[in-house]
């Protein structure tokens, strides 16, 4: 009997055993989360007296369960309006108690700021020292306090009953002392603007600056205080939700949009008694309390996936004949579909109550904690990516997906677009970073000359996402906490395989052969020589001479990768300006190439298929084997410039990749027997070999007796075909602190596993080896950041550097 099928034949109980299995994959990669906001009871614009003392009050707002980790104590400081200005005007001082006081020394202008002790969460008011009397204007419904760009906007044009007429801006004026008021006067006003003392009322008629100085005549009363802002030609002040879906979702070509309030979570905007928390957030999305629902189905906006969708289609095409298997979207889901620029004025955009699992489950992880696991409800929509691939049912515990386009929180669609100084998260996801699963991409970029600056993107599977789109600028951003990568990008077009393409081709003789890729990788061939009987050997360790076999793999990756019809021809580019990274899962950016085993072109090595139809008298494993679904993608070029700096460690036993592909051939092989254990970093051991490969760039560091290692990795060539893409660091200020590139090498990993004793053991070795017919025989490429002297180890981005940096643009 040939060993082939000696092996099916050992297989097929426990075969049939994955059809009853059901499992559910629980990683908890914890950390230190952060409080999501801070509270005060300040306006914009407040005033103190000189030579006085003034307790300063504020609190951080933790997300409900998940308590703020180490770091985020509230501190408080003080700046100079002018930071040319050398006068000190005042200081902040702590009491013995801890409270924190501002001491005014001088009359004058300052800002005041609140932060946690990381510097990553702040806000800010203005504050004016006076001493006989002072002017105060602030806008009725408040400031985002929480502003990059320190010029702040707002549309030409309110919308009232979905219809556009020229923006009123309410405004309070307040004096001291109070019956001075009376005395004031319109000291000057520019001409796109009137306002009316009476009313307290700014009555916009065109776009660009604006302004309005208000004062007495005796200007030893007070000084003179000037309101002043942009006025955005075409834009849309975003008051309401309805004024939201109606710039992007509702607009067929788009419009201007500038928030005026923030958009937040239920938790996040409402109280107990179900009263908002502040005068500037509104709810995101239509709630109906009663019913526990919303209305996004109907509000969100769609589109057909523009990633490879090869898979998607062979696969409802079978399921339209087979009544067993039901179809798959090609669907993405869109929170906001952004056409035009958009104005975030600081205030912040969280999708949570779209993107996040509506239950959770209660349960108690190795240590004995409690842990909070969301749960996906039948009427959630985002419900984690599309597949590019997978290996069985997509519907129903296939063995292994490799992930397509996911879902996405804000989605800018067009070219010459600018989003400007938004705050802008999928969810709050508590201190489990494998929480993010399902919440999908935070911003999908689709256009060329789209610029995104002074602004902050968060908490997604992956928190920016930019494929086939030319001359992206993100400059002045901080980007954190991704299930996988902050930023992944790559280009959708692909060049498919020549199947009559000749080629040569390496046998396990040492000898060579000229043939077609069809010919030489048809998996039906009864050859005992060719591509489909070398892959079978391989994946059954069936062979004596590794560099042969090894040499036979790489002539079929190599032809299956004719890189000289993408070379140097780059689909996308951006440059990466004075941006900070922060918390990834895995890596600060990914450059990704299309998976392009020979599986996904011919079905080859066949006992894959073979084995996984052993089952058929009930329900097949893996019911189709489509076939030519990949190909070599196209590159694109990533520029590395300025201040951008990665704050992106991690313990080397929390680098997770279990998000990168989703499997269930762990759970079917630890089914069998419980001696045996494989997770995904056997199956797919980046990790280990990572490691290995880098190990004098990590950080050594000793925590409660024990030592860890810390791995800082910025960039990742993600993909098992050749993956033609360029990162240029030349005019990177930090450029010195990165490594040269870093290989990981799974075939030679895998050549050296031998077949295994007991049919246990064969299970788990030709499991282990499936994945890289799937993803290809090419390396994956990795640059660190060099880290064993600790260099940014334990530091955090700095909400401050933004402002600083926007500061400097203006200049």
């Amino acid at each position: 009997m040939k060993k082939k099928n000696l092996v099916l034949l050992l297989l097929f109980p426990f075969v049939v055993a994955l059809l009853g299995i059901v499992s559910i994959n629980l990683t908890f990669n914890l950390i230190d989360n952060d409080i999501l906001d801070i509270r005060w009871d300040y306006k914009d614009t407040e005033a103190f007296k000189v030579n006085e003392e003034f307790k300063l009050e504020a609190t951080g707002v933790n997300q409900n369960k998940y308590p703020a980790g180490a770091g985020n104590q509230l501190v408080w400081s003080v700046q100079n309006k002018d930071a040319n200005d050398a006068t000190k005007y005042a200081e902040i001082i702590q009491k013995s108690n801890g409270d924190y006081y501002l001491k005014t020394l001088e009359v004058g202008e300052v800002t005041i700021t609140c932060a946690n002790q990381k510097g990553n969460v702040s806000k800010k008011f203005s504050a004016i020292i006076y001493e006989n009397g002072v002017i105060l204007a602030n806008p009725v419904i408040k400031g985002s306090q929480n502003n990059i760009d320190s010029m702040i906007y707002y549309g030409e044009y309110d919308l009232v009953n979905q219809q556009k007429q020229k923006a009123e801006i309410a405004y309070q004026i307040e004096t001291i002392p109070v019956e001075l008021q009376s005395l004031l006067k319109i000291k000057d006003c520019s001409d796109n603007i009137t306002f009316s003392l009476s009313d307290e009322t700014i009555q916009v008629h065109d776009a660009g600056q604006a302004y309005v100085t208000l004062g007495y005549e005796d200007t030893s009363l007070a000084n003179d205080v000037t309101i002043q802002f942009m006025v955005v030609d075409e834009g849309v002040n975003v008051y309401t939700y309805q004024d939201l879906l109606y710039c992007t979702n509702q607009s067929e070509e788009g419009e201007i949009a500038v928030l005026r309030k923030s958009f937040e979570s239920i938790e996040n905007a409402l109280d107990s008694s179900g009263n908002k928390v502040e005068n500037n957030i509104e709810v995101f999305g239509t709630y109906h309390q009663n019913s526990d629902t919303y209305d996004f189905a109907k509000e969100v906006y769609r589109f057909e996936t523009t990633y490879n969708q090869e898979y998607i289609q062979q696969w409802n095409e079978f399921a339209s004949t087979h009544s067993d298997y039901q179809p798959i979207t090609n669907e993405a889901i869109v929170a906001l579909h952004i056409q035009k620029d958009f104005y975030g004025n600081g205030y912040t955009l969280n999708f949570h109550n779209l993107t996040y699992p509506y239950d959770e489950k209660q349960v108690t992880d190795s240590s004995g904690n409690t842990q909070y696991v969301p749960a996906l409800r039948e009427d959630n929509l985002f419900r984690g990516p599309l597949p590019f691939y997978s290996l069985g049912d997509p519907n129903n515990m296939p063995l292994i997906t490799a992930l397509g386009q996911d879902n996405i929180g804000m989605y800018v669609h067009g070219n010459q677009i600018t989003i400007n100084d938004v705050y802008v998260k999928n969810c709050d996801f508590g201190n489990n970073l494998a929480n993010l699963d399902y919440v999908g991409t935070v911003m999908e970029i689709d256009g060329d000359g789209i610029t995104v600056q002074n602004s902050r993107l968060s908490n997604g599977k992956n928190v920016l996402r930019s494929f086939s789109s030319m001359d992206l600028l993100i400059d002045n951003c901080l980007l954190s906490y991704s299930r996988n990568f902050l930023i992944m990008t790559g280009a959708n077009e692909y060049e498919k395989i020549q199947n009559n393409q000749q080629k040569t081709f390496s046998l396990l003789d040492q000898s060579t052969i000229n043939t077609t890729i069809q010919e030489f990788l048809n998996r039906d061939s009864t050859s005992n020589v060719m591509g489909n009987a070398i892959l079978n050997q391989y994946l059954q360790a069936n062979f004596n001479d590794i560099e042969s076999i090894k040499q036979a793999l790489l002539s079929i990756q190599e032809a299956l990768n004719d890189t000289q019809l993408v070379q140097n021809q780059y689909k996308g580019s951006m440059e990466i300006r004075d941006t900070y990274f922060y918390t990834s899962g895995i890596a600060s950016i990914a450059l990704e190439s299309l998976f392009n085993g020979p599986y996904l072109y011919s079905n080859a090595p066949s006992i894959i298929g073979d084995l996984f139809a052993a089952a058929n008298e009930t329900k097949p494993i893996v019911p189709l084997e489509p076939s030519n679904i990949s190909g070599i993608s196209y590159p694109v070029m990533v520029k590395l410039t300025g201040k951008t700096t990665f704050y992106d460690y991690k313990r080397t036993d929390q680098l997770d990749i279990s998000g990168l592909i989703s499997e269930n051939l762990s759970s079917w092989a630890n089914s069998m027997d419980y001696d045996v254990h494989i997770d995904i970093d056997d199956i797919f051991p980046l990790k280990s070999l990572l490691y290995q490969a880098a190990n004098t760039y990590l950080y050594d560091t000793i925590e409660e007796e024990q030592t860890y290692q810390y791995i800082n990795v910025p960039i990742a060539y993600y993909g098992g075909g050749t993956n033609l893409s360029v990162v240029d660091s030349s005019e990177l200020i930090t450029k010195d602190h990165l490594t040269n590139e870093v290989r990981v090498n799974l075939l030679d990993n895998y050549l050296q596993l031998p077949p295994g004793e007991g049919t246990i053991q064969i299970v788990k070795n030709m499991i282990l080896k499936t994945v890289t017919v799937v993803t290809g025989f090419e390396p994956f490429k990795f640059i660190l950041l060099d880290g064993k002297d600790g260099y940014l180890f334990n530091e955090t981005p700095q909400i401050s550097d933004l402002i600083e940096n926007a500061k400097g643009d203006l200049q």
